[in-house]
């Protein structure tokens, strides 16, 4: 996750961007309790990287800061954040001297080959002794930093003369004492050599905020609709200027962190935070962000750009005088707009450009049909049902964004009307069925990248996109199971679309309906031979059409996919395919087998119909997939064959994945680069041996599910001298890796219950292997002799005796986990002392297992264990357990852990400690886990000896009805100063919840779940007033909250959840206003059984 927080440290967008980051969706709750609850889940056991960039120092930035070091502390083990700044007093703050690493300038050499390469490149002055000394001036001024570099660079290669040089060289810029400031100056020297299109459309970008990823296209369609771009001549089109543009840019350094798609082609970009300032000032007047209250301007009658960001009741009255308006953005969720937004418009008659996407806008009024002059309309990702009709009137709509608008009903019937109209962004979300008939009339379209196919005219709207020769990018042709004449399909003239570099074609069909035609019609569909990306799925043709089957079309493609082709029973010739990157093929079960190019026609196949020779096995003599760098075979349940290819095939494949190939028997074994080898469900034990047998690069190996396989070849493991990760998984057979000495003396007894006690150990070495699973191989029973590098080790429902002696060989581990061995009873006493670097140990389901590795009670020796995360469910014959020696914990639990009858009494010396899960534990044990006042072990409670400074979450599971002692509030609230989570699961028994609890004035999230005596809840509840997030479940005979006034005294209160309650879930009836109710209608966020009651978040 990568937030740029610049000069405004807003927590909460912090949180926003974080989740955005991971979901990649927009998240537009505003409630900070909620996004917090989101975040929380969304990082569960995930491990993460967060970069802060660009942090200032501001007032109450050490408050701010530490509401988001506070929650952060919930992090996973192994989780990193790296806080980027120029101010050493936010360095200090955040981290403290001893983590601050000062990043240097430049050498000097460094700075020089930025400078050369930019300056002196291809069309730029020729390199003369005068210049270069110039230029190595000019770099000595720009005192190491990159961005001033790259854009003198870029700047001195539009510079032929010498004065030019030299009057850079003399620029008053480079006296400014302010490092910034003289940046910002070389910037603007960048900028003032711009042409005059150029400036405005830079100045343009200050209308984004800092950080925000800027899509090519979109901003390029934005310069179009402000009228920036004027029509170049000849057969230039608007587009094409703005790719230049946008490319100039980039190469002037104004645009930077430049994204590219997978075809290698720029996609968006980010401004750096000093670029955008200079873009602000230069916009000056002309841009407005409308954020407060008391938003004003100085000139409204000049803003030409505004950004409405405002969340107050009323909109500002200065919005309306904005007659001149050009650009009109909406960055909030428009619950305030959605109201006035009829009035707003009838002010904006000028309006070229008017997004709306992302908000909670239902629909557009009438009154946007006056908007004569607007060029640009996004409504992405809003709840809109159907545009107005109105909206085809406005003729000069050059872009209409319509992106995952989730209950759109329909397209506007007279879009034929938009005569004008170069970009039609649609997506399948909605229930739109049907490109409206006329479209083919708008011959300027150049994106349109999802068509419906109608069902009410035999598909001949198809037939619409024959005079749209300008499309360009995707192309997604849906529903052609509605195509019934194979003469629209021809019409389509896809073939004269040489701007489409991805085509998908698609039928949807639940069962055999009528004739098919899907043959002809796929031979219609011939594309481009500009194409790189070929997408088909519901293919009921027998066979590929000529242009597949010969590759004429398709020289130029990288990526071929094929979904449920299952009538298919032949895979076309792909492999004299020179660019061909990438194959997927899923779901094509009729193919039993395809040859060593894949060109494996027979001639009754071919001849008379598809016009071509039979291919003959053996035919080619050049090397197939000579660019192939990726296969995925899937669900291909009659596959037998893949055969052969010639000589010095496959030369750069890296990855190739087998899932649900059962029938699988021959394969190539020559695979000189491959790295990632992934055999999913259903892979035969042949297939296995045969495609690893010859292989010398492998780094990744994945076996799942292969319920055959027995033993892999030890030439595997001999020859893949840099195997990386080994992962083994559910393959009930597997033996391990025996060598031929082994393979006679394995006895005649192979049941589970033998080899658990007879581990052999291989002699071979796996000196790069860092990460090990065995998972479900209850036989596995070989090992290898010495695994020096190995970090990570997961040992699940195998050979009881493989995790004692393997883990007996190991000292470089990080990671352990053991779970499911019902007959191991110990592990090496020195596991622990040995792995010093272990950082995750997690032993689960093992009911016999001692704790005997364990560090006895004083800890000797183990002082800088660093151990953060600690996992024990399921050891029934655990008695006590001791954690002196662990340090450094963050993360405990102890759960059904039947024999243990006693809490480990070292909690208090885990300082670090931030989350603990404790329940199901023996019944016998009554207390809870904190000492309370009658408490006096000296020994494990010392006076002198501070509380855990960082616990925060507490998850106590299934207490007994005499587990109601958590300590007494004047002995012992220091342990739980800062625990902002609690989760309880009680018993059926259980009447009451713990007192102690109102006395957790940290408290934010609390969780109660399984108490079924439990009728009401007690009044101390409101005293908790930190309280955020409440959940309650399963508790069945629940029916009082507490009383009205203690809820009002939860102010902070914003999500209430209840689940499994039917009591009082019957007695909260928002539509009766029940008294029950009345307690909780305050609270923004309420849920019943998984469904919103109340949302006002």
């Amino acid at each position: 996750m990568w937030v740029c927080v610049s000069n405004n440290f807003d927590v909460k967008r912090v949180f926003k961007e974080m989740i955005e980051s991971i979901s990649k969706n927009k998240f537009e709750v505003s409630s900070m309790d909620v996004m917090q609850t989101s975040l929380r889940d969304k990082l569960n056991k995930k491990t993460f990287l967060l970069v802060l960039d660009d942090m200032w120092f501001e007032a109450q930035f050490r408050d701010k800061w530490d509401t988001l070091s506070t929650f952060l502390r919930c992090a996973s083990q192994g989780s990193k954040i790296v806080v980027t700044t120029r101010s050493r007093e936010v360095a200090n703050i955040v981290s403290g001297p001893l983590h601050i690493y000062d990043l240097q300038i430049l050498p000097s050499a460094d700075c020089w080959d930025i400078f050369e390469r930019r300056a002196f490149c291809a069309g730029g002055p020729v390199k003369s002794s005068t210049l270069e000394a110039i230029g190595r001036e000019i770099v000595k001024k720009c005192a190491g930093v990159p961005l001033a570099l790259k854009t003198m660079g870029g700047l001195m290669h539009s510079k032929h003369e010498e004065k030019e040089w030299l009057e850079i060289q003399n620029s008053p810029i480079w006296n400014i004492a302010d490092a910034d400031s003289r940046i910002i100056g070389v910037l603007k020297l960048s900028y003032d050599n711009l042409s005059s299109p150029l400036k405005r459309c830079f100045a343009y970008c200050s209308v984004f905020p800092k950080d925000y990823r800027i899509g090519k296209k979109l901003l390029i369609q934005l310069w179009m609709a402000e009228g920036f771009l004027a029509l170049p001549r000849g057969s230039k089109t608007l587009e094409d200027l703005g790719n230049e543009f946008f490319n100039s840019l980039c190469w002037n350094s104004l645009f930077q962190e430049v994204e590219k798609n997978k075809f290698g082609d720029i996609k968006a970009c980010k401004i750096h935070d000093l670029v955008h300032d200079l873009a602000i000032s230069i916009s000056g007047i002309e841009r407005w962000t409308v954020d407060t209250s008391d938003a004003s301007t100085s000139d409204v009658s000049k803003t030409r750009w505004m950004i409405y960001d405002f969340h107050g009741a009323k909109v500002p009255e200065d919005v309306y005088k904005a007659n001149k308006l050009r650009t009109f953005y909406v960055w909030n969720r428009f619950d305030v707009v959605n109201e006035h937004f009829n009035s707003m418009l009838l002010n904006f008659e000028s309006l070229r450009v008017l997004d709306v996407s992302f908000t909670v806008i239902k629909q557009l009024p009438s009154s946007i049909g006056k908007l004569r002059h607007l060029r640009f309309l996004d409504v992405s990702e809003t709840e809109i049902e159907e545009l107005p009709k109105t909206i085809s009137g406005i003729y000069s709509l050059q872009t209409l964004r319509l992106k995952g608008c989730k209950n759109l009903k329909v397209l506007p019937q007279n879009l034929k009307k938009l005569i004008n109209l170069r970009h039609l962004k649609t997506d399948l979300a909605g229930s739109w069925s049907e490109i409206p008939r006329g479209v083919g009339k708008l011959t300027n379209l150049q994106s349109l990248p999802v068509f419906k196919v109608g069902s009410n005219d035999d598909g001949c709207s198809v037939s619409e996109l024959e005079n749209l020769n300008l499309l360009r990018g995707k192309l997604k042709l849906y529903y052609l199971e509605n195509l019934k004449n194979v003469a629209f399909a021809k019409m389509a003239n896809l073939q004269g679309k040489k701007g489409i570099y991805s085509l998908g074609i698609e039928w949807d069909r639940s069962g055999e309906n009528g004739d098919i035609i899907d043959d002809s019609v796929l031979e219609a569909f011939q594309p481009h031979s500009n194409l790189k990306e070929l997408w088909m799925r519901g293919f009921w043709g027998t066979r590929f059409p000529r242009w597949i089957v010969s590759g004429t079309a398709l020289r130029c493609v990288l990526e071929i996919y094929f979904y449920k082709c299952n009538k298919c029973e032949y895979l076309p010739n792909l492999g004299r395919l020179p660019a061909l990157k990438k194959i997927y093929i899923d779901e094509m079960r009729n193919v039993k087998r395809f040859g060593g190019a894949w060109n494996d026609w027979p001639n009754n196949e071919c001849v008379d119909d598809v016009g071509t020779e039979e291919p003959r096995r053996g035919a080619m003599t050049s090397a197939a997939f000579p660019s192939l760098e990726s296969i995925h075979l899937k669900k291909m349940p009659n596959l037998e064959e893949w055969l052969e290819p010639v000589p010095n095939s496959f030369p750069r494949l890296q990855t190739l994945f087998v899932e649900n190939c059962p029938k699988l028997r021959i394969t190539p074994s020559s695979f000189p680069s491959l790295k990632t080898l992934d055999f999913s469900p259903k892979t035969s034990d042949i297939a296995v041996r045969s495609l690893s047998a010859n292989l010398k690069t492998l780094t990744f190996l994945f076996i799942d599910g292969c319920s055959d396989l027995t033993v892999l070849p030890e030439e595997l493991l001999q020859k893949n001298k840099l195997l990386h990760t080994l992962k083994i998984k559910n393959c009930p057979q597997f033996e391990g890796f025996f060598s031929e000495k082994h393979k006679g003396d394995r006895g005649a007894d192979s049941t589970p219950e033998s080899s658990r006690h007879n581990v052999r150990t291989l002699d071979v070495s796996l000196n790069a292997l860092e990460v090990l699973d065995i998972i479900g191989c209850p036989k596995f029973s070989t090992i290898p002799d010495t695994v020096p590098a190995l970090k990570a080790l997961a040992i699940i429902n195998t050979n009881d005796m493989l995790a004692e002696l393997l883990t007996a060989k190991l000292t470089s581990l990080t990671y352990l986990w053991v779970e499911d061995l019902p007959g191991l009873s110990s592990l090496p006493v020195d596991l622990i002392s040995k792995n010093m670097h272990l950082d995750y140990l997690s032993i689960v389901d093992c009911p016999q297992l001692r704790c005997d590795f364990l560090p006895n009670d004083d800890g000797e020796g183990l002082q800088h264990l660093g151990l953060t995360r600690f996992v024990m469910r399921g050891c029934h014959s655990l008695k006590s357990i001791n954690l002196h020696g662990f340090k450094s914990l963050r993360y405990l639990e102890i759960k059904n852990c039947r024999g243990l009858k006693s809490y480990p009494k070292d909690l208090p010396f885990l300082r670090h400690l931030e989350h603990m899960g404790l329940g199901r534990l023996s019944e016998d044990m009554d207390y809870l886990p904190f000492p309370d006042k009658n408490y006096k072990d000296p020994k494990s409670c010392p006076k002198d000896l501070p509380p855990p400074l960082h616990l925060e979450h507490t998850g106590l599971g299934r207490l007994s009805e005499g587990m109601n002692r958590l300590p007494s509030p004047e002995v012992q609230v220091p342990y739980f100063v800062s625990l902002y989570k609690l989760g309880l699961v009680g018993s059926p028994e259980f009447k009451y919840l713990p007192h102690q609890i109102q006395h957790l004035k940290a408290l934010k999230n609390f969780t109660i779940d399984g108490f079924d005596s439990l009728i009401a809840l007690p009044e101390w509840l409101g005293d908790i007033t930190s309280l955020a997030d409440l959940f309650i479940s399963n508790c069945k005979n629940l029916m009082h909250l507490p009383p009205k006034e203690a809820m009002r005294r939860l102010p902070s209160l914003k999500w209430l959840e209840i689940k499994n309650c039917p009591l009082l879930k019957e007695r909260c009836n928002k539509e009766e206003n029940s008294e029950e109710w009345t307690k909780i209608a305050h609270i923004p966020a309420i849920k019943f059984d998984g469904d919103f009651i109340q949302d006002l978040s």
